[in-house]
């Protein structure tokens, strides 16, 4: 329940502010950020995402600085913020390599392949698409593998390459099954319902909207697809 962990963050932020523990400050508005951004409310996200970017520099955590980035490159896609979201992301791409921080870092490249997805610049997006796919494969993080390859399938059914569309949403709902990550499921067949059904064929794209349903989230809005990734830089998985 977003609405609890909402509170549930707030009362600790309360009493980390009380001490001046800057730290706990900063994890309490990342975790803040987040429960936000799930309900859909970007403006109270983006606020404190950058309250807890902010912070995380007071203390020197250049892993979390970098993964915040890569947060507000996110949220600012939503918003179609394109020009702000690329300097984010390009950031926290820069600061990952200045870390030697591989891991997590396929979520950066994935969110750059969303944004020039965005831009219509179909290329760029299937080469990051492509690296995340390489780097996240190599070191295992199969909940980025499975949404590298949502991504390929988005760009291929934009290019009309249906067999291969078909293939990579077929991998990517086989792995976020195995990994029991149903609202990433649900988002991936919301994705798919909608390539399905731009490319005419409604009894399937019908079948892939039954089976949102019936994870139980059939008010799914499928325009935020893949863009739920804030909390998973510098994780496996």
């Amino acid at each position: 329940d977003w609405d609890q962990a909402i509170g549930t963050y707030e009362t600790a932020l309360e009493a980390a502010g009380s001490l001046r523990d800057l730290g706990r400050m900063a994890r309490m508005h990342d975790g803040l950020q987040a429960a936000y951004s799930a309900l859909g409310n970007n403006t109270q996200a983006l606020s404190h995402a950058h309250k807890a970017k902010s912070l995380y520099e007071l203390e020197k955590d250049r892993l979390h600085v970098a993964r915040m980035e890569n947060n507000l490159a996110v949220l600012l896609i939503k918003q179609n913020r394109l020009v702000e979201a690329a300097g984010h992301v390009e950031t926290s791409l820069r600061q990952l390599e200045e870390l030697g921080q591989e891991a997590g870092k396929a979520n950066a490249v994935l969110t750059k392949a969303e944004l020039e997805y965005r831009r219509g610049n179909l290329v760029a997006a299937e080469h990051s698409a492509d690296e995340a796919l390489e780097l996240a494969g190599r070191l295992g993080e199969t909940a980025t593998t499975a949404e590298a390859r949502q991504h390929l399938g988005e760009i291929s059914a934009r290019r009309e390459q249906s067999a291969e569309a078909d293939s990579h949403f077929a991998v990517a709902i086989e792995l976020f099954t195995k990994l029991d990550l149903t609202e990433r499921l649900a988002e991936c067949r919301a994705a798919y319902a909608q390539v399905l059904e731009a490319r005419g064929d409604t009894p399937a794209a019908m079948e892939q909207w039954k089976q949102v349903a019936i994870i139980g989230r059939p008010h799914l809005a499928p325009a935020e697809r893949s863009l739920d990734r804030e909390l998973r830089i510098g994780l496996a998985g």
